[in-house]
C-alpha cells in the first residue's frame, strides 16, 4: 500500500481467538516474515493515511492457509499481497 503510514505500528488487535503469535515484532522486509492486517470496511481503508484503523492479525514466516466465508448476497472480499 504504497504511501501509508505504517500500519503495521497499530497497537489494535483484528482477532481474538487464540492465535499462536503472542509477541509482535517490528515489520522489516529482511526478516522473512509477512504481516496480515484487517480493515473493517473500505473507509477504515481509506482512513488508515490519517487514522490507524487496521487491525492486527498475524505475523509469520508460513505456510498459511486462508479461508474465507461465504459472502452474503451483495458482499465483496478484497486481498492485497504486496512484495
Amino acid at each position: 500500500m504504497a504511501g501509508v503510514r505504517d500500519s503495521w505500528k497499530t497497537k489494535k488487535i483484528a482477532v481474538t481467538s487464540n492465535l499462536p503469535q503472542k509477541i509482535w515484532t517490528p515489520q522489516s522486509h529482511g526478516d522473512g516474515k509477512v504481516e496480515f492486517i484487517a480493515y473493517k470496511n473500505e473507509l477504515s481503508l481509506a482512513l488508515e493515511r490519517c487514522m490507524r484503523m487496521g487491525g492486527r492479525v498475524m505475523q509469520g514466516s508460513g505456510p498459511f492457509e486462508i479461508t474465507f466465508n461465504k459472502n452474503s448476497e451483495g458482499e465483496e472480499t478484497y486481498i492485497q499481497i504486496d512484495g
